[in-house]
Parts: C-alpha cells; sequence; structure tokens
C-alpha cells in the first residue's frame, strides 16, 4: 500500500512553498499526497437559520474554489497521485479526523507562516498541539525553502528515551536510509566536567546506534546557552539542511526552548524544515 503524505493547507504562500516541497519528496519515496484545508463559516443565533445556512454554502463554496486554484499553482505532479478534502472545522480537529479513517499516511508537511501576518502565532500553536497529539511525523519547512534538499541532519537531545522512537521514524520516512546525522547537545556545563558531558553524549549515540540500527551517527557537544543564535550557527557549521526534534512532555530540550519562547522562534521562522516527531511510535 502507497504512504501517503499529509499536507494541511491554508492556501498561503508558505503553504504553496511546503506543498511544492512535499511533493518533491514525494516523488523520492513514492509516496502520494493528500491536501487537506479546515475551513469555518459565520454562525450566528442572532441570524435565521436560512441566513447562516447560506453562510455556511457560501464558506464551502469559497475553500473549492481556493483549493482549486492552489492546486493550480503546485506545479508538475507528474507520477504523484494528488486527493483533497475540504473539512468543516478546527484544523487540529480535521487532522485528527483524517487522520482517524487513513492508515496509510506517514508524514504531514506544514509552512510556518499563515495568510496573514496576524496567523502567523496561531498556525505556529496549532503545529506544535498538532505535533503533540498525534503519532506520526510533522515537517515544518520555513517559506524561504527554494526547493527539496535533503542530505544531512542535525539532531537536536536532551537524552529522551523518546530519541530513539524519534530516530527510528527518521529512518522509516527514508525507508532505511541513512543520512549523515550528528547528535547535538547544548549544555553550559554547570553540573559536570567537558569530559563527562563528551561520554554521557558518546554513550547516548551508541545506544541509540545499536538500537535502531543507524550506523551513520555522529556527535557534537555544544558549550553554550540555550539560543536560536547557537541552533543556527550549529546547523550552519553542520550544513543540515534539516532539524530533527523530538516532543515530549517535561523538561526536554524542546519544551524547554518552547517555554523560553525559542520553540516559537524556531517553528515560526526555521533556517532549514524542522522535523518533530512525538516519541511515541
Amino acid at each position: 500500500m502507497s504512504k501517503t503524505i499529509l499536507i494541511p493547507s491554508d492556501f498561503s504562500n508558505n503553504a504553496l512553498v511546503a506543498t511544492r516541497y512535499a511533493l518533491d519528496l514525494a516523488k523520492q519515496l513514492g509516496a502520494n499526497l493528500h491536501i487537506l484545508h479546515a475551513y469555518s463559516s459565520f454562525n450566528s443565533a442572532f441570524q435565521s437559520q436560512s441566513v447562516n445556512e447560506t453562510d455556511a454554502t457560501r464558506a464551502q463554496s469559497d475553500a473549492e474554489n481556493n483549493m482549486g486554484e492552489f492546486l493550480g499553482k503546485v506545479g508538475d505532479s507528474k507520477n504523484v497521485t494528488i486527493t483533497t478534502s475540504l473539512l468543516k472545522d478546527s484544523l487540529t480537529d480535521a487532522v485528527e479526523a483524517y487522520l482517524n479513517t487513513n492508515t496509510t499516511v506517514c508524514l504531514m508537511i506544514m509552512g510556518t507562516h499563515g495568510a496573514s501576518g496576524t496567523r502567523k502565532d496561531i498556525l505556529g500553536s496549532n503545529t506544535y498541539d498538532i505535533a503533540k497529539s498525534v503519532n506520526i511525523p510533522l515537517l515544518i519547512v520555513p517559506e524561504h525553502a527554494s526547493s527539496f534538499h535533503l542530505e544531512r541532519v542535525a539532531f537536536f537531545t536532551d537524552y529522551q528515551n523518546q530519541d530513539i522512537a524519534t530516530l527510528q521514524s527518521l529512518k522509516n520516512l527514508l525507508d532505511g536510509q541513512e543520512l549523515p546525522c550528528t547528535l547535538v547537545h547544548i549544555t553550559q556545563l554547570k553540573d559536570s566536567s567537558l569530559q563527562e558531558q563528551v561520554a554521557l553524549l558518546s554513550n547516548w549515540s551508541k545506544k541509540l546506534s545499536q538500537t535502531v540500527g543507524y550506523a551513520n551517527l555522529n556527535t557534537e557537544l555544544v558549550s553554550n546557552k540555550e539560543d536560536i543564535t547557537i541552533v543556527d550557527t550549529a546547523l550552519d557549521r553542520l550544513s543540515a539542511d534539516l532539524c530533527l526534534l523530538t516532543v515530549v512532555g517535561g523538561r526536554s530540550f524542546f519544551e524547554k526552548l518552547f517555554h523560553k519562547s525559542l520553540a516559537r522562534e524556531i517553528i515560526l521562522n526555521p533556517k532549514v524544515p524542522v522535523l518533530l516527531t512525538s516519541g511515541h511510535r
């Protein structure tokens, strides 16, 4: 059975960039694409039923027209089957409803910026909520991504057991292909020496490699504070074109970044595409 890449879309420019990225990835994986759009209509108890029904019909018609225009902009879809659906629901509920009835989805791909600047924080929050509530990987594509390119991965870790499932998800997504992947840990070395941290990271890398069967795994210890510039510098130094993160509860690396609003910066303005997994596979 063919794999499916799910693309929740609001028809914005970033959604178009993400869809084109997904199309290139689908060609490489031999996967299908499904574009899902969640919409709403104005409904008021102060309006008559007929007026509310008219508003609902208009909202559905607008969604259908926008989907048609969006598909016309996607580009060459040769050898890739593209299907669509329109659901009158919230984004998170629409995604969950689709996933409950479609078991072939192996990945979701979303952009970071919505149709208007005022929606950026909302979309970012929805992206985070989706990443925590579903059990498939979520790939976030920045608006400046020009084309699909995937050769090196930077995997930021805080030694969570769920990292095993995250690395396995990457391997499964690539059908067993092992891209060069560098395990990165950021620490200020307050409670231990450099040698202890190097050993800890090395042992964690060995455990992940042996458990998942992923041999092409390197390590890099970054002695600094957790900051967006440090993350971006590491991505540049490693020439990474994919950032890999595990989303878990508690005070994990990603969770700490989120509470400091740094994860929000990574999600809304990522330097490279970011692959999030919930770590529950």
